[in-house]
This record gives C-alpha cells, sequence and structure tokens, in this order.
C-alpha cells in the first residue's frame, strides 16, 4: 500500500485489506498456530477460557438470566464473575458452540479476531491522526504484534484491545465535529473493551481521565459548552451499560474477598519491565527473565521506540504531546503499587483492589506508542524527497524489520477440546440428574481442574472442580476434606455436599497409584462402580455415591 498522504477515510476495501495484513502479522508472532487450529497454547488458561465460552454459550441457551450461575465450584453460585466473564467474545460465539463447531476451533477463531481487529481499529486511529496508509500501517504491525500479546497468548481476554483506539478514535471524533454521534460511539467503545476485558475497560477508564482534558489542550476542537455535554452523555451511556455486569462481580467480591495488596505489589511492573520482553522472542527473548518475571514483560520493541522518538519531529507536535503524555500515564500506572498514581487510587478507590496485574496498564502505553511510531515514520518520511526510491521502500522496510524483530520461537501447543465427546462424557451427560467431582483433586493448584471444567462444556453438569481468578474458600475446604479419599470422612463430605458423581481419570495417575485407589474404592461400600469408558487422555471410571 502506498504510504503517501490520503486525505479519505479508510474504506471497507481497504480496512479489507488492513484485516488480511493484520492475520498474516499475527500468523507471523503466533507460528504454528494458523496450522494447528484445533490446538491451543500450552498453557491451563485457554482451558478455562473454552469453558468460560462454552458456558456462555450454554446459559444462553437454557437459563440466561442465570448466565453467571457456572457450573463449577459447585454448589457456589455467580462463579463466572470470580474472573473476567469475556461476555462479549462468548456472545460471538454462542452460534458457533451452537451449530456444533469444536470447542477449540471456537476459541482459536475468537482469539485470532482478538489479534486482528486490534490492528484494524489501530489503523483506523492512526489513519485518522497520519492521512496516511503506510504510518497507519506500521502502527497497526505494531499494536498487533507486540511482544506483550505473545507474553499473554494464553489470555483471550488480553488479546481484545481493539476498543482502545477506537474509543481514542471517537474522542478525536467528538472534540473535532462536535457530533453525537461519535459522542454515543465513544460511549459505545469503552462499554464494548468494558465487556471484552475487564482489565482493559477499567484502566482505559482511568486513562481517559488525563487523556481528555490534554486533548481539550491540544486539539482545535468545537466549543466547551458543545462538547462537554456529549462528553457526560458518553459517560453515562458507558456506565449505564456497564452497570449490570458489574453487579455480579460486586456481589462475587462479597464471597470470595479482594486480592492482597502482597500479590498486587507482585504483579506491579517496575522500570526494568520495560525491558523485557517473553522468552519466545528471537531478538529479546534473552531479557525475559533478566529484567522482567511473569506478567512483566512489557518491552514495546527497540524499532517502536525508535520511531515513537521520531514523532518529535512531526508537525503536529501537540498532537504527539498527547500520546506522550497517555503513554507516560499508562507506564506510570502499570508501576502499581510500585509507582504513585495507581497507589494513590488504591488507597481511595477499594474496588481497585480486586484487580492483581496491575502492569496490565502496558497495553494501554503500547497502544499510544504505536500512534507515535505511526507519527514518527509520517515525520521521516516528510524529509525524503518526493519520487525517491527510499520514500517508497521506508514503509515495506521498517515493516520487514518489525516482523523480524517480532518473530518468536515455535509457540507450544497442547491438546485440544473436540466437538466429540469423550465416551465418558457422553454417559454423564445421560446420567440422573446429580453434581459430579473429577479426581485427581489437585495437590497444587490448578491440577488439573482446569481440563475438568474445559470438557464440562460436553455436559453442563455441576461439577465441584473448578479453575478461576478466585478460589471459593469452600472449595479449599472441600479439597482438604477429600484428601483421604475413598475414607469415611470424604465419603460424608460428598454426601454433604450433594456430590453424586465421582470420575476418576486413570491417565493422571501413577500406575501405582491409581492401583492402590482402585483397591481402596473397591473396598469402600459406599461407592458403587457406575461405568469405565474412554476419556479424553485415557479411560475413567464413574462411581454413584450410595445415600
Amino acid at each position: 500500500m502506498n504510504p503517501s498522504n490520503d486525505s479519505s477515510g479508510p474504506t471497507f476495501l481497504r480496512l479489507f485489506c488492513v484485516a488480511l495484513f493484520s492475520a498474516l502479522v499475527t500468523a507471523i508472532v503466533t507460528w504454528p498456530q494458523l496450522l494447528h487450529p484445533a490446538r491451543v497454547a500450552d498453557h491451563f488458561d485457554p482451558y478455562f477460557s473454552v469453558w468460560r465460552l462454552g458456558h456462555i454459550a450454554r446459559a444462553l441457551g437454557q437459563w440466561p438470566i442465570h448466565l453467571f450461575d457456572g457450573n463449577i465450584f459447585y454448589p457456589a453460585k455467580n462463579t463466572l464473575a470470580y474472573s473476567d466473564a469475556t461476555l462479549l467474545q462468548g456472545l460471538l460465539g454462542a452460534p458457533l458452540f451452537w451449530a456444533g463447531v469444536s470447542p477449540t476451533l471456537i476459541y482459536n477463531l475468537l482469539l485470532y479476531a482478538g489479534f486482528v481487529g486490534s490492528g484494524v481499529a489501530m489503523f483506523v486511529l492512526a489513519h485518522h491522526l497520519t492521512r496516511a496508509t503506510g504510518p497507519s500501517l506500521v502502527a497497526a504491525a505494531i499494536f498487533t504484534m507486540l511482544p506483550y500479546r505473545i507474553e499473554h497468548l494464553m489470555h483471550l481476554e488480553l488479546q481484545w484491545a481493539l476498543f482502545i483506539p477506537l474509543t481514542f478514535w471517537a474522542l478525536h471524533r467528538t472534540i473535532e465535529t462536535g457530533r453525537w454521534r461519535y459522542a454515543l460511539l465513544t460511549g459505545l467503545f469503552g462499554w464494548l473493551q468494558f465487556l471484552s476485558c475487564i482489565y482493559y475497560g477499567v484502566f482505559l477508564a482511568m486513562a481517559l481521565v488525563v487523556f481528555v482534558p490534554f486533548l481539550l489542550l491540544v486539539e482545535e476542537h468545537v466549543p466547551l459548552r458543545i462538547f462537554l455535554p456529549r462528553l457526560i452523555c458518553a459517560g453515562i451511556l458507558a456506565g449505564l451499560l456497564s452497570l449490570p455486569y458489574a453487579l455480579p462481580y460486586v456481589e462475587a467480591s462479597h464471597a470470595v474477598g479482594t486480592r492482597d495488596v502482597g500479590q498486587i505489589a507482585q504483579f506491579s511492573a517496575h522500570p526494568a519491565s520495560y525491558l523485557a520482553t517473553s522468552a519466545l522472542n528471537r531478538t529479546w527473548g534473552w531479557t525475559a527473565d533478566r529484567f522482567g518475571a511473569q506478567e512483566l514483560r512489557l518491552f514495546p520493541g527497540a524499532m517502536a521506540l525508535l520511531l515513537a522518538t521520531a514523532s518529535i519531529r512531526h508537525s503536529r507536535r501537540r498532537v504527539v504531546l498527547l500520546y506522550v503524555v497517555t503513554t507516560v500515564v499508562a507506564v506510570e500506572l502499570s508501576f502499581g503499587t510500585n509507582g504513585f498514581l495507581y497507589r494513590w487510587l488504591l488507597q481511595h478507590l477499594p474496588p481497585l483492589q480486586g484487580f492483581r496485574a496491575i502492569a496490565r496498564f502496558g497495553m494501554l502505553a503500547g497502544s499510544a506508542t504505536a500512534v507515535m511510531a505511526a507519527l514518527g515514520i509520517q515525520a521521516l518520511l516528510t524529509r525524503i524527497p518526493e519520487g525517491s526510491r527510499w520514500r517508497r521502500a521506508l514503509v515495506p522496510m521498517v515493516l520487514m524489520v518489525l516482523a523480524a524483530e517480532y518473530s518468536n520461537r515455535t509457540v507450544p501447543l497442547s491438546r485440544a477440546i473436540s466437538a466429540t465427546p469423550a465416551d465418558a462424557y457422553k454417559a454423564i451427560a445421560r446420567a440422573a440428574e446429580g453434581a459430579m467431582v473429577e479426581l485427581p483433586l489437585p495437590e497444587i493448584m490448578p491440577g488439573f481442574d482446569p481440563e475438568y471444567e474445559a470438557w464440562s462444556v460436553w455436559h453442563g453438569r455441576p461439577l465441584l472442580n473448578g479453575y478461576s481468578g478466585f478460589y471459593p474458600f469452600a472449595y479449599l475446604e472441600a479439597i482438604n476434606n477429600l484428601k483421604g479419599f475413598p475414607d469415611a470422612h470424604s465419603i460424608e463430605t460428598l454426601r454433604s455436599l450433594n456430590v453424586r458423581y465421582v470420575m476418576v481419570h486413570r491417565g493422571f495417575y501413577e500406575p501405582e497409584k491409581y492401583t492402590e485407589l482402585a483397591l481402596e474404592i473397591g473396598a469402600a461400600p459406599a461407592l458403587k462402580l457406575w461405568g469405565t469408558y474412554k476419556d479424553p487422555i485415557s479411560f475413567a471410571d464413574i462411581f454413584e455415591v450410595q445415600p
């Protein structure tokens, strides 16, 4: 695409081409995921996301009024609110579940949609600010391939950052035109970001407290008496739409509490975090543990930083200043309890204690950096004579360097959740009503619980097991009480919890351990063998707890 100035807005065809471009660069940084759409990143969180998506689809088709009452951590209620519900992704994926598509394929399609949508959204924002296709493509490439994304490849919700640049774009358009439709779009995009990723939705709202006043200072805009009512309405719209979604989280916080301040500090960034990338990165992977740690790898890339620095030469210096300030504020907030702003906010806004990984403000810093990179390369282009081969080659060269810098080693993949249920789950789906527990239970969290709950999309039966952002105390107590299974105390625990079925997965035990357990179960009259069936890894024995 031509990097020269283009005063027209993005057309549908151009956005389609940008989507293809974003899909290509996504394939580069996630390779070989594209070749294996029926497998997921080798981590337990994709299984958790499969469960979230599957539960939402099941609830919408059967009992939408109890949408947040997930089947995990039985008999707890409101368990979907123990973590980000990924409600927007669940709504989009539901028709595919109803059509019988593989749960893993649905998950991967939505994961890719987060990458690609983010690239297209960044292109829209950058194109509005630069009126040039080439610089906008560079911004889209940076935002799509940020090493931060690969650090969180297992987190579906953290790839859905597309409404961050779209909210910025709508705010620019609101202040430029004073039109109500852009103000309403601002509120709508803010709500959709909250709906697709609660972290980003709340963090975006906090960043806008600084972004909007600086936007008023640096942009030529309609009179404040026109802009302010529209801005207030946008905020009210986002708030009213978000309120029904927020209420289950308020209720959940009463049941499971909030984060310990020490845990928040553990996942607050340090200045050195912005020197570290994922260990998979070919160029900068050596920085992963030298400067960073889990959740604390936020380096946006050398080329992105160089181009962002070049933006100071851009003629629209006030716009550059706006995004410099946005970056600085996002970085400072990402420091969490290691910084000033978030530590102060934490003291005055107790609900913020529900957020663990404050370093995730790094995505907002990355979005602002991508915008500055677009302005930076445009500034460089204006200093190269028209018709020069270097002018034509600069954007393609930068894109190739970005692809090389952001490329990763082979992404490890794990087994899938197929569209066809394993025989053990077909059988349990046909069984009489009753809750179940799957063994072995975790000795160290999360154990095999993420797989159990992902496999529950095949049956939807109440499940004692569970994995989420919070663990209810009752489940931790149940694990402790079931350590001696199948002794009398554990059987009494199952009866008190109204658990009717016990599924024992042979493949998750050492052979000697399983043989010992099978002999003990055989001597327990309270457990009746219900059947032995093929499960996703080996065979599973299903027992019914006698009254």
